[in-house]
C-alpha cells in the first residue's frame, strides 16, 4: 500500500512514517467515568472510551465499524453482566488516494521527505 518510493525505501527511521500513514491501526484514544461523589471517593456508574480507527486502501470503514461493533458485543456478552453496552459511531470515512501527478501530492511528498529528512 502506498507509493513506490515511499513504500520500498530503506531510509532508517521511514518506518515510524509508514506504520503512521500506511498501515491500519486501532487505538483507545480516551477513556472516561461517572461523576465524583461529594465526598470525594468515587465509584464509577459508568466508564466510557473514544476509539479511533485508521483505515487504508481496501478496506471500507462501514465494514469495519460493523466488525468492531459485533467484536464489543461479543466480549461484553461473555461476561454475562447485568451492565448494558451502548456503542456509538462518531464519524467514519474511507480511505483516499491522491493523483500522486497533481502538485498538491508533490507539494506534500517534498514536505514529507523535508520534515522526516528522507
Amino acid at each position: 500500500v502506498g507509493p513506490a518510493w515511499l513504500r520500498d525505501s530503506h531510509v532508517p527511521g521511514l518506518e515510524a512514517l509508514k506504520r503512521t500513514w500506511l498501515q491500519p491501526s486501532l487505538s483507545i484514544t480516551e477513556v472516561g467515568k461517572g461523576p465524583r461523589h461529594g465526598h470525594g471517593r468515587h465509584i464509577a456508574n459508568r466508564a466510557s472510551c473514544v476509539v479511533s480507527v485508521r483505515t487504508t486502501s481496501g478496506q471500507r470503514s462501514d465494514d469495519v465499524v460493523a466488525c468492531l461493533r459485533q467484536h464489543l458485543q461479543h466480549e461484553f456478552a461473555k461476561r454475562r453482566s447485568s451492565n448494558r453496552l451502548e456503542i456509538s459511531c462518531l464519524g467514519a470515512s474511507d480511505s483516499w488516494q491522491a493523483r500522486t501527478t497533481s502538485q498538491v501530492y508533490r507539494a506534500a511528498r517534498a514536505g514529507v521527505a523535508s520534515a522526516w529528512r528522507i
